[in-house]
């Protein structure tokens, strides 16, 4: 396995998973979560490592976080993390024959927040973006009116409100206005002609409420969205192998929309 560093835009870049670049192989872009304030290990690296056991190439996105990542779509500008996973799927078609890219097999993998960005680039029509050719996702949040209001971090006997912390450096405010809850909450963007997407939960999750992706669900389907999704009694957030029954059925459904 060929491991290098690639630099995508601002301070973004890619850390590349590669198995042998003499076979046409499909590639995933992972986007690993952390709610936009950090990018998460467990949901970097080992699932990189997992795609490439499964014969696919596999890029690890670091995209921009705190106020880098801003996000200010009701006034017409793209957040960097679109952006920067906009242009990794550019570079990764670009450099096709020298890393043995199949280019119609790209896939774009995300996790809680990763899941939101993966699903934002996915849903936004009136800019010129690249998209992938399926999505996998993972217990995203695609609505901030779900977001965990109580996540509190202690740190050197100071109680941090990171929920608080988070909104100031998404929006700019801890109030956004409706506009930009619109703007994040990614039903709003959903058409048919998004790519095919995978999608699990587990009623557990702790983070993110299910009832939010279920509703998330009803909106891809009454939209035509090829579509397949799982609920999942258990399952750990952050923590995507607690219970890996979901990634053979992902793959599975890959071999088959691919």
């Amino acid at each position: 396995m060929k491991t290098e560093k690639i630099h995508v835009l601002n301070k973004a870049y890619l850390e590349a998973y590669l198995i042998d670049t003499d076979t046409k192989r499909p590639a995933v872009i992972i986007c690993p979560g952390g709610g936009y304030l950090l990018i998460s290990i467990n949901e970097s690296k080992p699932v990189a490592k997992r795609f490439n056991e499964k014969g696919y190439h596999a890029f690890v996105l670091k995209y921009s976080i705190k106020e880098d990542a801003r996000f200010e779509l009701d006034k017409g500008v793209i957040p960097n993390p679109v952006k920067e996973l906009s242009e990794s799927i550019r570079i990764l078609r670009s450099n096709a024959d020298k890393w043995g890219i199949d280019t119609d097999k790209i896939v774009v993998a995300g996790f809680s927040a990763g899941g939101h960005l993966a699903l934002t680039l996915s849903s936004l029509k009136d800019y010129d973006l690249n998209k992938p050719d399926a999505l996998v996702i993972t217990y995203p949040l695609t609505d901030y009116r779900y977001s965990n209001k109580d996540w509190k971090v202690e740190k050197r006997g100071e109680i941090i409100d990171m929920f608080k912390l988070k909104t100031e450096l998404l929006f700019g405010s801890s109030e956004p206005s409706q506009e930009q809850l619109m703007a994040f909450d990614v039903k709003t963007h959903v058409h048919p002609d998004m790519p095919p997407t995978f999608i699990w939960h587990a009623k557990q999750d702790r983070i993110v409420p299910y009832e939010s992706t279920v509703e998330f669900v009803e909106k891809l389907r009454s939209n035509n969205v090829n579509c397949e999704f799982h609920l999942f009694e258990e399952g750990v957030h952050g923590n995507p192998f607690y219970d890996d029954k979901w990634f053979d059925l992902a793959l599975n459904w890959l071999d088959r929309v691919l």
